[in-house]
């Protein structure tokens, strides 16, 4: 047997992190900040940084450190007397210590009409500095936060931070800037997001009052003037941005490792969980079928949710509610907190054969169910509810398996690298999605006999999964350009109303193919960060963010998926980003929905008309002459004379809508009002008003899925027609509008028609969002939908009988488009990344030619993944008809805009993405009718081509 090689902690594992540097937003990744700190000091080093033969790299940061504790005492003893001490003493600290011998006083910047009053400046301009004054250092928020006069752009107020981000996003001559006020040093680069703060933040008080050396030396590293570059180079020339590229990739890489990682540690704690002597009745519910192996795997995934969450919440300090006693976050930390496993994975010796790791997890696990004051932890709920892993929760695992699960989640080598701790800290949440992608492609296997647990064999069906269902991870600038134009019209016209605020938690923004919560996660980012900037101008806290993030995410996110698994990964995502300490965590169980935003009831009003004729075309499986005989027998009972319809008896009724609304209202601040809350929506799903249009919802989709059969065997054809119609195998108009009026319904019937529907995965959309959609629908609709995914012929002609315009495109994402507008509010947003075919296609002309109605801009993306060869567009369409003639086409993502009128794009039947401006001043022409040939072609000299042609042939 093959002998285990265990991790060896090393010198570059300890020392991710310095006491007084703290990175914010994935600036810079901290292992990047490490290498920074760590030069190798040879001459290459020294030329780099300007200094001279003869001095060591060492020594000139010793001699800065003396120099920087003599300047920062004379500030530290003067500041708080003279609070503009930093506008004199700042600038020769810059200069002396860092190298800033070119930092001059600036006059305010004047870019796109807005005024920018950054103070000082580098290189000519390449590198702002802005020194906000000095600030009692009792304040709870840093003076760089604070809002002052001297920093606003005409009669708006900014805070040093506001005012160097907004210049580094307005000015094309800079990427890097500085601010301070003494006490802190940000640094600061073009940042157009705006959606959570990225920054590397540096205590300078606490480096100088504790004397932190290593610290000093990691910042000289950092921003010594030499890392911005020099003219006559780009910006983007400089170890700053080398160091930045380089993260990104490491990042890259760190990703991959972490999927692998994921999927070693699933199969550890499987193989752990199966294999433990104590486990008898695990594998028995194995062995029975009462837990199948799909079961099985999603209670592992669950409890690896709940590491990754842990890590994350440590990681960031947001376990603990403010206020926590010491003490109770000692013991915490000291006795079950998932740091304290991660660097015990470390060690060799905990890999042994007892379980009292897991045990101690399993407590942990249970503290966070109802909370625990003795270690100061709150109660979440949520992911940590028991009924979520009853199996795994009632077993045990040994230290061998679950340090090696916590080691392959918790520490990664990339390439050519020594080992480093996973940062949990400033990993975007989103990046969850890629190791998402692995899990859809991942197959349990359990063998109970042998007691092992893996997944198959990847070859030949490895990407099979991730293709049949469409799924692919957005990258994020295509995610930040659909939020830029479908989000933020929404947030600026909420800001204009009487109360902003308010209107912004009105705001409904929903994914209809949501996957790992990609967006979702961006537009809650979005959405909390023009909250919090309401309620407190200038730069909020960290805390005034969480808490605005919790609330947006609790009253304005929905996602839809077809795959449980991308559902409980959107929720774990939405959960640890807005996590908010001292709270439970949010209620989402009525807001992200397992369902297929395709297959089901768009409209109870479709009801009304009674089940449509292409319900019964024979497709493979059916009878033919049965298939012909339901269509006959469902036509006469829909346009029968005895037909009685429903009219008032499908309109969604006031008293269902309110109690959803009434249900969404509730508040979640505890786990008694969550309690309350998942009560009031299991109420409203068991009355009887929901579940006689729910009947009605499933024996409407029934009769498109259900195989029609030959028919019983009978005397007569009217003895054979009286049993098939007294208990049928079919739903027809009749059954659908008796179980819509509440009356009695053939029992297998309506049992065949819920199975059907929780085996389609069906979403009812009146029924699964009843407020949003009583009131027109979401604001705002966003995604990345999937469009080549497998798809039945059933299906497929369900969805062309409900969606007639996309018909002719055998492309999900066609069907999607339509449905966006029949769920997009009246004056809703959507913006959807779509195949470009789109643009030219005749299979999706009608789609096309509805949508061109409502056009506000297209943006061609070209090929936007390396593996998918199928050219992209961001498709935007503005659900109010807008009065507006030209609609901006782009050629590419980083390219500007050209006009083209609607009526051309209209009556061309395509819209033109590839087309220049030359190109669209031919087609505006061409489409003037007040110009003839003549007009259209000049020679150089102002000649029409047909003289010109004329003369020449006669010549």
């Amino acid at each position: 047997m093959a002998r285990t090689v265990r991790p060896r902690p090393t010198r570059r594992a300890r020392q991710l992190s310095f006491p007084a540097i703290e990175v914010a937003g994935g600036l810079l990744t901290p292992e990047m900040v490490a290498r920074i700190a760590e030069p190798a000091g040879d001459a290459t080093d020294r030329r780099a940084y300007g200094i001279p033969e003869g001095l060591e790299l060492r020594d000139e940061i010793a001699r800065a450190f003396r120099m920087a504790e003599a300047q920062w005492a004379r500030f530290d003893a003067g500041h708080a007397a003279d609070p503009e001490i930093a506008q004199a003493l700042l600038p020769r600290f810059l200069s002396a210590v860092f190298g800033f011998n070119d930092l001059a006083p600036v006059a305010p910047a004047h870019t796109h009409d807005r005024v920018f009053p950054i103070g000082h400046a580098a290189g000519d301009g390449r590198v702002p500095v802005v020194i906000a004054p000095a600030v009692d250092p009792g304040r709870q928020r840093t003076g760089l936060d604070v809002l002052h006069d001297r920093f606003a752009d005409g009669g708006r107020r900014r805070s040093a931070t506001q005012l160097l981000q907004e210049y580094l996003n307005a000015e094309d001559r800079c990427l890097w800037g500085l601010a301070t006020e003494g006490r802190t040093l940000r640094l600061l680069r073009d940042n157009l997001s705006l959606t959570r703060p990225a920054w590397i933040e540096v205590d300078l008080a606490k480096i100088f009052h504790d004397r932190l050396y290593a610290d000093f030396s990691a910042l000289w590293l950092l921003i010594h003037r030499s890392r911005f570059g020099a003219a006559p180079a780009l910006p983007s020339d400089c170890p700053l941005e080398r160091w930045r590229a380089q993260g990104q990739q490491d990042g890259v890489a760190a990703r991959d490792k972490l999927r692998a990682g994921v999927e070693t540690a699933l199969a550890l704690l499987g193989r752990g969980a199966i294999s433990h002597p104590a486990n008898a009745a695990l594998r028995e519910a194995l062995t029975t079928g009462a837990l199948t192996s799909q079961g099985f795997y999603e209670e592992l995934l669950g409890t690896v949710y709940r590491l990754i969450f842990l890590f994350a919440a440590e990681d960031r300090d947001l376990l603990h509610p403010p206020g926590t006693p010491p003490a109770a976050r000692r013991a915490y930390a000291e006795g079950y907190g998932v740091g304290r496993l991660r660097e015990r994975a470390l060690h060799r010796t905990a890999w042994n054969r007892h379980h009292d790791a897991w045990d101690g997890l399993r407590a942990l696990f249970r503290a966070l169910v109802r909370g625990a004051p003795a270690l100061g932890l709150p109660g979440l709920g949520g992911l940590f509810d028991p009924g979520r892993t009853p199996y795994l929760d009632a077993a045990r695992i040994g230290n061998r398996q679950l340090m090696e699960a916590v080691f392959r989640l918790a520490w990664i080598r990339p390439r050519g690298q020594s080992l480093s701790r996973v940062n949990w800290r400033d990993m975007e949440t989103e990046e969850l999605g890629s190791v998402y992608e692995g899990l859809l492609e991942l197959i349990p296997e359990v063998n109970v006999e042998a007691r092992t647990f893996g997944f198959r064999d990847h070859t030949g069906a490895a990407g099979s999964e991730r293709k049949s269902t469409g799924s692919y991870y957005t990258p994020d600038a295509l995610v930040r350009l659909v939020l830029d134009k479908t989000l933020d019209p929404l947030l600026d016209r909420a800001e204009a109303t009487a109360d902003p605020a308010a209107a912004i938690l009105k705001l409904s923004v929903l994914d209809p193919a949501c996957g790992s919560g990609h967006f979702l996660l961006g537009a809650a980012r979005r959405m909390a960060a023009r909250l919090a900037a309401l309620r407190s101008p200038g730069a909020p806290s960290r805390d005034e963010f969480q808490h605005a993030l919790r609330e947006v995410v609790s009253q304005c996110i929905y996602g839809v998926d077809r795959n449980p698994l991308a559902v409980e990964l959107c929720k774990v995502a939405l959960w640890i980003e807005a996590l908010d300490p001292g709270k439970p965590l949010s209620f989402l169980d009525a807001r992200l929905l397992c369902g297929d935003s395709l297959i089901g009831v768009m409209d109870l009003a479709a009801l009304t008309a009674g089940v449509p004729d292409a319900a019964y075309e024979a497709l493979t499986g059916d009878d033919k002459e049965a298939a012909k005989t339901w269509r006959k027998w469902n036509k006469e009972q829909r346009e029968g004379k005895a037909a009685t319809g429903l009219y008032a008896h499908l309109r969604p009724p006031e008293a269902l809508v309110d109690e959803a609304r009434a249900a969404a209202a509730l508040p979640e601040d505890s786990l008694e009002a969550i309690a309350a809350k998942r009560r009031a929506f299991k109420n409203l799903t068991e009355g009887e008003g929901w579940r006689r249009r729910k009947n009605a919802c499933d024996l409407f989709l029934a009769a498109f899925f259900s195989h029609k059969t030959p028919f019983p065997v009978a005397a007569t054809d009217a003895e054979g027609r009286r049993l098939s119609l007294a208990r049928p195998a079919i739903p027809l108009t009749d059954q659908v509008w008796a179980a819509a009026r509440g009356e009695q319904v053939h029992g297998p019937l309506l049992t065949e028609a819920a199975r059907l529907s929780v085996t389609l995965r069906a979403l009812h959309w009146p029924l699964a969002f009843p407020v949003e959609m009583a009131r027109g629908g979401f604001d705002a609709v966003v995604g990345n939908p999937p469009y080549g995914a497998n798809f039945t012929k059933r299906s497929r002609q369900f969805v062309k009988s409900m969606h007639p315009k996309s018909a002719g495109a055998a492309n999900l994402a066609a069907d999607f488009v339509s449905i966006c507008f029949n769920i997009c509010a009246t004056n809703g947003r959507f913006g959807l990344i779509i195949p470009k075919s789109f643009t030219f296609s005749d299979a999706w002309k009608g789609v096309r030619e509805y949508a061109i109605e409502y056009l506000s801009s297209v943006i061609d993306a070209g090929m936007a993944w390396d593996d998918v060869l199928l050219e992209q567009i961001l498709l935007f369409c503005h659900k109010l008809r807008e009065n507006v003639d030209r609609i901006p086409l782009f050629r590419g993502i980083q390219a500007g805009p050209v006009y083209l009128r609607r009526r051309a794009i209209d009556t061309l039947g395509i819209v033109p993405t590839g087309a220049n401006v030359t190109d669209m001043d031919i087609i505006e022409h061409v489409f003037n009718r007040s110009n003839t040939a003549n007009q259209l072609f000049l020679t150089t000299r102002g000649k029409n081509l047909q003289k010109r042609l004329f003369a020449v042939s006669r010549g």
